[in-house]
């Protein structure tokens, strides 16, 4: 948990402002683009969940939402404060039954996992997704100078730096985001490419 986090934490614990956080959120990462690709009611896992924003808005848009966090201290305390339910779990051993979720999002997670350990995750959300199930994974553009500024900041402990995309797949752009619908049967055919300066 960096000390950021530990900021949001007290404001969202301490005061009435899940919402507006929940709000500015969905806003700043365009959840209504992420909602309009999956289906009402569907199984949901949001992996890397952090603040748990995310599954919040998502849950109250009538979506079946679990989320997963590898920071122990930060799950336990986001739970204290959501209407669904995290887990403590790394996303290459998700330890969930197969074929189990509809839809895995990945808002802004991926380029916090070193790329030689993608094919990894990619394996374990193939095996829990089911037949026809998709991953929307939500980047940041390379060029964006704003983010890389954020994410060497706020998150130089975790962060391996950006990269390109190849295979197939749909790809949203929205500003200085990259929103990527993959579907499960396309997993192997990925490829991603540090993109510039590499930790």
């Amino acid at each position: 948990m960096n000390f950021l986090d530990k900021i949001f934490l007290t404001l969202i614990e301490t005061t009435p402002t899940k919402e507006v956080f929940v709000n500015l959120h969905a806003s700043s990462r365009n959840l209504s683009v992420v909602q309009d690709l999956i289906n009402n009611g569907q199984k949901v896992l949001d992996v890397g969940c952090g603040l748990g924003l995310t599954g919040e808005y998502l849950t109250k848009k009538g979506f079946s939402v679990t989320g997963v966090e590898l920071d122990t201290a930060l799950a336990e305390r986001v739970n204290n404060y959501i209407s669904y339910e995290i887990h403590n779990k790394n996303a290459a051993h998700l330890e969930y039954e197969d074929n189990s979720f509809d839809s895995a999002i990945f808002m802004y997670v991926f380029h916090h996992i070193p790329i030689q350990k993608h094919p990894e995750v990619l394996k374990e959300i193939e095996r829990i997704l089911k037949p026809g199930g998709k991953m929307i994974m939500v980047e940041p553009d390379p060029n964006s100078k704003f983010d890389l500024i954020w994410d060497k900041i706020f998150f130089a402990d975790n962060f391996y730096h950006y990269f390109d995309v190849y295979g197939k797949f749909s790809l949203i752009r929205k500003g200085n985001m990259r929103i990527f619908e993959v579907k499960k049967e396309d997993f192997s055919a990925l490829e991603f490419s540090y993109v510039g300066e590499v930790k």
